[in-house]
């Protein structure tokens, strides 16, 4: 683990963005050429297999190849992080809660992939490297073979998380109000170090990156052994009450912003401070970020007051939140929100790195995402009258109108509840849409 930690620590984005700038506003299949010796995103062998040594990888890629190979697929793994917990979500609301789980892990580790990737840092089959600033690669596991794929992500996003330098790129990459979470610390706090606390600022978010490697523990049963004999349940009110909650925390306001979750987000990374810097015991209404709630950026401070951050209005977190840290039994909810909490992470980083690339996000980005949102139905081909991104909020806000008037009805149950739903299931399951506004304008 300390030779993953050393690497992690030397990889830098500066090239990844670089490459990423040559890709606006093209489809993703011309993002890489024909000619690139991974065009597909995979690295192979010869013999057509996952190539799986080191040396023979840098001979058939060059420091050029390979950074325009990690531009290519960490925006990728986002979007499709957000595909299986849309698919995630169709299976809990279907009642098939080892599916829920399955793919919901998957979820998780496409979001994981997504932020190493735009972190400079590569996870394949096999094959794990880093990106310096100068260009330069590394073997993540020098002197021996690089773990699967699985393992390999979990070790090195908990590096990612316990490394200062990377603080700077989540603290600065995530915004709320129009601020990065770097400047509302620094509000309240202008002289702390808490850039350096970025494995307490990452759970404080309600991302545990160790989670991972239990949650893959849970999707083994899932995906290998006989579900009549492994039972996992759900009543189709929870379910419906849970996705319910999921579209709820997602809506987007101002454009994109997921504001009803990203202030208790930002409540609890606040909170996380003042435990760290202010003397013991001080509650939080009587330390800096009651004193110095006027010092935030006007919209933040307007979205979240000082009562609300200070916990004398609102104390409760958000159900996500508490759901995210239940862990018993693989717990399919509790997987999804971890899911969620995840792709949240990974989307401000996605809609960060491209903005640094050049893009003017939805106008560029939709270029790449015009497939997607043909193939699942969000507009039609060719259409003129393509929707923004943000008015893709519609169809969902009228299947949750739909869906709050069928839970309080008794019973439902899951086949009256599917018969009421009617076309309404298909937009509660098209978590995609959220990415795209996510992206923001």
């Amino acid at each position: 683990m300390s030779m993953v930690l050393s690497v992690v620590a030397s990889a830098s984005d500066s090239h990844v963005i670089t490459a990423l700038a040559g890709f606006r506003p093209r489809s993703a299949l011309t993002w890489l050429p024909s000619v690139h010796p991974a065009p597909r995103g995979e690295i192979l062998g010869s013999n057509g297999r996952p190539l799986r040594d080191y040396n023979a990888f840098v001979t058939a890629l060059t420091e050029a190849d390979a950074a325009q190979l990690l531009a290519a697929v960490a925006p990728n793994h986002c979007l499709d992080g957000w595909s299986y917990l849309s698919r995630s979500l169709d299976a809990l609301l279907s009642g098939d809660l080892h599916a829920a789980r399955h793919l919901s892990y998957y979820a998780q580790l496409r979001g994981a992939l997504s932020i190493l990737a735009f972190s400079g840092i590569g996870i394949f089959n096999g094959l794990c490297f880093a990106i310096d600033a100068n260009g330069r690669r590394s073997n993540l596991y020098s002197g021996r073979r690089s773990p699967g794929t699985h393992v390999a992500a979990w070790q090195a996003l908990e590096a990612w998380g316990d490394e200062p330098a990377q603080a700077a790129r989540f603290m600065n990459a995530i915004q709320f109000g129009g601020a990065s979470l770097f400047d509302s610390v620094q509000a309240i706090w202008p002289s702390s170090t808490a850039i350096s606390l970025v494995s307490q600022i990452v759970d404080a978010w309600g991302v545990d990156l160790k989670s991972g490697v239990r949650d893959h523990d849970a999707r083994n049963i899932s995906s290998y052994n006989p579900h009549q004999l492994n039972p996992h349940t759900c009543s189709a009110v929870d379910a419906a009450e849970f996705v319910q909650h999921v579209w709820s925390v997602l809506e987007p306001v101002s454009g994109g912003d997921y504001v009803l979750l990203d202030r208790h987000l930002l409540r609890r990374l606040l909170q996380q401070v003042h435990q760290t810097v202010e003397p013991p015991g001080t509650p939080f209404s009587a330390g800096a970020i009651f004193a110095r709630h006027a010092n935030l950026a006007p919209r933040v401070a307007g979205l979240a007051s000082r009562d609300f951050l200070s916990s004398v209005v609102e104390p409760d977190d958000l159900p996500l939140l508490a759901k995210a840290q239940v862990y018993s039994s693989g717990n399919a909810i509790g997987m999804i929100s971890r899911a969620v909490l995840l792709l949240r992470v990974a989307t401000g980083i996605t809609r960060s790195a491209l903005k640094d690339a050049g893009f003017l996000l939805e106008n560029d980005a939709l270029g790449w995402l015009e497939a997607t949102g043909v193939d699942r139905g969000f507009w039609p081909s060719g259409s003129a009258s393509r929707p923004q991104f943000a008015e893709l909020w519609d169809d969902v806000a009228l299947a949750l109108d739909d869906l709050g008037r069928i839970i309080v009805q008794v019973p439902p149950d899951r086949h009256s509840m599917s018969a009421l739903l009617g076309m309404s299931s298909r937009y509660l399951g098209q978590c995609e849409r959220a990415f795209m506004w996510g992206l923001g304008t």
